[in-house]
């Protein structure tokens, strides 16, 4: 929704600097072309997804921009992970504070992220994991520190 309303601020704010520029000032010609130019690059940052990649106890992690376009974003070893639990889970209290939040979600409200903490980097991992044999193998390599709650 939020996504919406600043693509229509950003065409409304084109269109005004052509109209701008065909009645008022030739000058405006030009930011409506430079607004054109941000438009086309930052419309595709827009639609972003995350795809997961699990091999062997670690975690690639892709960022697809406009289904289009794919960039490598992060990879998560599993052996630097001190805990895995969901969101809201009591088990992340000691680490809600002084940990960076890198947040690898959908941002849907269905969505039951879980979080892995690397406490070596400082850093909160939040991950959509929905395929029960990585649930399992994560329950095995992390038997005392992965929680399901």
């Amino acid at each position: 929704m939020r996504e919406q309303m600043i693509k229509y601020a950003m065409i409304g704010f084109t269109v005004a600097l052509f109209l701008g520029g065909f009645l008022i000032h030739p000058f405006c010609l030009m930011g409506a072309m430079v607004m054109c130019l941000v438009d086309y690059f930052v419309f595709p940052r827009f639609k972003v997804e995350y795809e997961y990649r699990y091999i062997d106890g670690q975690f690639d992690i892709d960022v697809i921009y406009n289904k289009m376009k794919r960039k490598r974003k992060d990879t998560l070893d599993i052996n630097n992970v001190e805990i895995i639990a969901p969101i809201g889970s009591k088990h992340l209290e000691p680490f809600q504070f002084d940990y960076k939040v890198v947040d690898y979600t959908s941002q849907e409200e269905d969505a039951k992220p879980y979080v892995f903490v690397v406490p070596e980097k400082k850093i909160k991992y939040h991950l959509e994991i929905d395929d029960e044999k990585v649930l399992t193998d994560l329950g095995y390599r992390k038997p005392r520190n992965f929680f399901r709650e």
